[in-house]
């Protein structure tokens, strides 16, 4: 009885460290090492349902080793109509990506992987860590936008792209 007692006993303690080294291990990752891999945007057309569209893939997040940390999608929709969009992409075709991805980086980690334009909208799509608070940060972004916010731990969505 003893001897299950004591190994019960470092089963908890196993389980409540590798909870908590989780959380150190990542902080004391984004003090150490580069985080953030050098972007490499590959743009290519592609059709759908017979409309063109344009594609911005940042192909470095292929085999990016911090995924398990950073396991919140966000996507984040933009009306072409909007002369604030408009003015982005005349400018810089990936210009509104980056000040979203800024924006987001004010709160914690947070990656830009791709971005879709379609002849009716723009949709930028990030990763970010947890407790970030994507629904006010997308809410509170200068230019108006609908985001979709929801988890995705083996990085799916970015596979889709």
């Amino acid at each position: 009885m003893r001897f299950l007692l004591k190994i019960l006993i470092a089963v908890v303690v196993t389980v409540s460290y590798s909870c908590t080294s989780d959380e150190a291990r990542w902080e004391k990752i984004k003090q150490t090492a580069n985080i953030y891999p050098r972007d490499t945007i590959v743009a290519y057309n592609s059709f759908v349902d017979g409309s063109a569209e344009r594609k911005w893939v940042n192909k470095s997040y292929r085999t990016y080793q911090y995924k398990k940390y950073c396991e919140h999608f966000v996507e984040t929709k933009f009306e072409i109509s909007n002369s604030k969009v408009k003015g982005f992409l005349f400018f810089d075709s990936l210009g509104l990506a980056k000040l979203l991805r800024d924006h987001f980086r004010k709160k914690g980690v947070t990656h830009f992987v791709a971005q879709i334009l379609t002849r009716d909208e723009l949709i930028i799509y990030l990763y970010h860590e947890d407790n970030m608070n994507p629904i006010g940060t997308v809410s509170d972004f200068i230019v108006p936008n609908i985001g979709i916010i929801k988890s995705d731990p083996d990085w799916k969505e970015y596979s889709r792209l």
